[in-house]
């Protein structure tokens, strides 16, 4: 092999371990995020998320401080992670567009999915300008969903959760 592809693994390797920890703007926080959300509610999860985002940054800055002076990478990683977990996570309401004003005079996007789709299947076909109506089929037509019950439903809901399933039915 050459010289720097042992330095690229290293650095791919550290960069997916780094990416992979349960703090909130990696990914490893988005996965630990939607599994607590599974099984408690969004309240306790973000607190859980909280705690963790505090606890790896303290741990990042006790090592930069004891044993790794020079690396100002893991200073910088401890900082991020700090004003991360203080960071609001409110991402539904960003999407919410329940406001008669504004649904009125948009072009409406019809979309058919299958029986087995899911909310994130649903979410692809958001588009900002356009007011998504999904039509869900089987062998025959089972059930309409406006933007508004799909947003709805995601507080509830989870992102694999199919939509003939959901909780919230307008």
């Amino acid at each position: 092999t050459y010289a720097f592809t042992d330095g690229v693994f290293y650095a791919n390797a550290a960069m997916l371990t780094i990416n992979l920890l349960p703090a909130y703007p990696l990914d490893g926080g988005r996965i630990a995020g939607c599994f607590l959300r599974k099984i408690t509610s969004p309240k306790i999860s973000d607190a859980i998320l909280r705690g963790l985002c505090l606890t790896l940054a303290a741990i990042g800055g006790v090592l930069f401080f004891v044993k790794f002076q020079g690396n100002f990478s893991l200073a910088a990683l401890s900082v991020l992670l700090v004003f991360s977990a203080f960071e609001r996570r409110e991402i539904l309401p960003k999407l919410c567009m329940s406001s008669s004003k504004k649904k009125r005079g948009r072009e409406i996007k019809l979309v058919a999915l299958g029986e087995n789709a899911t909310f994130k299947d649903a979410l692809k076909f958001l588009d900002g300008g356009k007011y998504l109506v999904v039509w869900l089929y089987g062998d025959e037509f089972l059930d309409e969903i406006c933007e508004d019950e799909l947003l709805l439903g995601l507080q509830t809901d989870g992102l694999y959760d199919r939509l003939l399933d959901r909780r919230t039915k307008v």
